[in-house]
């Protein structure tokens, strides 16, 4: 074996430097004359039939930095059934590491997707299980309202730049439940005027909402053991409509059903410390017939700057209504 291996290692001793540069060389030749646009129309094409949804983009490259992998520049995806989505720019590289241990896992990162620049990793992990890393920041959520909306998912308007840091892990079977934390940051958060349907008593009716200014609201949240935990939920200032913190606890068993994983919820029990200005309960009605369900005096506090509402509120499936009581920790 030292015999046939001899010669290989004299020219790797003698000749290393010229062997690095013919691979240079040729690595460089291969990016530069690689017929890249034969390359788009075919990956296009072949996304279009394996996946029904239509793809365009000016041109695919290769990044080497991080790692490894292709970009695709002024990106257009229309899922089927969906509006178009837009980005700048969208890199994707695998991750080798995964692969030598025969697992899959991949990094794709977008540029102005909904005017953001968002970072998705995945990685296989044992059995069914799969992880899965979201990084968000200045997704413009009045652009991903228009998207919602045009979608038929949401008829929300949302006005703000969203920051989110997600990780999740996944059992495809649901045989065990997902589990991960979420963090949310938007720094100027606005709930413009808008019309919306809210549910009375069963039937919904049309209802006209002013502008809420929340200001910055940050909050995390803790998914494990069938419970979905509100660890901290700020909103605004002194100056803003609304102020204060939330805490709590939702029941929650996701199960995947024909139209997609839905949740079904046991118990919500929500603590709550917020101040309500005063100009904002003025100028919305509505508010007062709200707060006149919260039938715990111990929860209402009036102020100079407006109503404190400091309680408890326990929500339980089949029950009719909430029940409340005072309050008795700092949030």
């Amino acid at each position: 074996m030292s015999a046939i291996l001899h010669p290989f290692a004299v020219l790797f001793r003698f000749h290393k430097m010229k062997m690095l540069g013919a691979l240079l060389i040729a690595l460089f030749f291969v990016i530069v004359l690689f017929p890249k646009q034969d390359l788009s129309d075919y990956v296009a094409a072949l996304v279009t039939q394996k996946t029904e949804t239509y793809v365009r983009f000016d041109d695919l490259g290769f990044t080497l930095m991080p790692g490894l992998g292709i970009s695709a520049s002024e990106v257009l995806i229309e899922p089927r059934g969906l509006p178009p989505v837009k980005a700048s720019l969208i890199e994707a590289a695998p991750a080798f590491l995964k692969l030598l241990t025969a697992k899959a896992g991949a990094t794709v990162h977008a540029q102005d997707l909904f005017k953001g620049d968002v970072t998705v990793n995945y990685a296989q992990g044992s059995g069914t299980m799969h992880e899965i890393a979201v990084d968000a920041d200045q997704v413009n959520l009045n652009e991903l309202a228009d998207f919602l909306r045009a979608a038929g998912i949401s008829s929300l308007n949302l006005q703000g730049n969203l920051g989110l840091d997600a990780f999740i892990n996944v059992d495809q079977t649901f045989k065990q439940q997902p589990s991960g934390n979420v963090s949310i940051n938007i720094p100027a958060f606005v709930f413009p005027g808008q019309e919306v349907q809210m549910n009375m008593n069963g039937v919904f009716l049309p209802v006209a909402l002013p502008t809420l200014n929340l200001g910055k609201v940050a909050m995390n949240v803790k998914l494990a053991d069938r419970q979905l935990e509100i660890v901290n939920l700020d909103i605004g200032n002194a100056a803003t409509d609304l102020s204060g913190k939330v805490k709590g606890n939702i029941g929650m068993n996701l199960q995947p059903t024909p139209v997609g994983v839905q949740p079904q919820v046991s118990k919500i029990e929500m603590r709550v410390d917020v101040l309500i200005n005063k100009d904002f309960a003025t100028r919305t009605p509505l508010l007062s017939s709200m707060l006149a369900l919260i039938n715990d005096p111990g929860c209402k506090q009036a102020t100079d700057k407006g109503t404190r509402i400091a309680c408890v509120i326990t929500m339980v499936p089949g029950s009719q209504f909430p029940t409340y009581r005072a309050l008795t920790e700092k949030l």
